[in-house]
């Protein structure tokens, strides 16, 4: 397990590269072997760049555990050079291009958890013109408010003297 921050603790996203290199000079191959060349590239870069926030297990094509695996993810016998992330998402190779910008989506919000929504508006002083005040006066009152949330937040504020409304703005921070 990696730490993601100091509340939060991520497994590493798990990549599964069933692999099988064809004859580059085979007649018919070639399509199959620039997919593998390019799918192994794809997964090679994102376990360089990604670090300890992805484990990769190359699983060879002609293995027992590719066996087991073409049986879990219900996988055809060209079903080479694929893609599992996280034992869910199945990316087929065979004679198609994995799509990177697609995979890293996958892997990114695999690693950063949604953000938990928080709501914390306070009144931090309110601070009147005067302390007193007679009938007819203007009074002016000065309120500070914070957004220590994740939120932005959208509301009324309604100052009242005594059980009377005296004011009314309306807020968005």
């Amino acid at each position: 397990m990696i730490a993601k921050d100091a509340c939060c603790v991520i497994d590493p996203v798990l990549i599964e590269f069933l692999y099988y290199e064809p004859c580059s000079t085979c007649p018919g191959a070639r399509k199959y072997y620039e997919v593998y060349l390019h799918n192994s590239r794809v997964v090679a870069e994102i376990q360089v760049d990604y670090g300890d926030k992805v484990v990769v297990n190359w699983i060879p094509f002609f293995s027992d555990e590719r066996l087991e695996k073409v049986k879990q993810y219900n996988f055809s016998l060209g079903d080479w050079n694929s893609i599992v992330v996280n034992q869910e998402t199945v990316l087929l190779g065979g004679d198609k291009f994995v799509n990177e910008t697609h995979v890293r989506e996958v892997i990114d919000f695999l690693i950063s958890p949604p953000q938990v929504l928080v709501h914390d508006i306070s009144v931090d002083c309110v601070v009147p013109s005067v302390h007193k005040i007679s009938i007819g006066e203007v009074l002016d009152v000065n309120v500070t408010i914070s957004n220590r949330g994740n939120y932005t937040e959208s509301f009324n504020m309604a100052v009242h003297l005594n059980d009377s409304v005296v004011g009314q703005l309306f807020v968005k921070i």
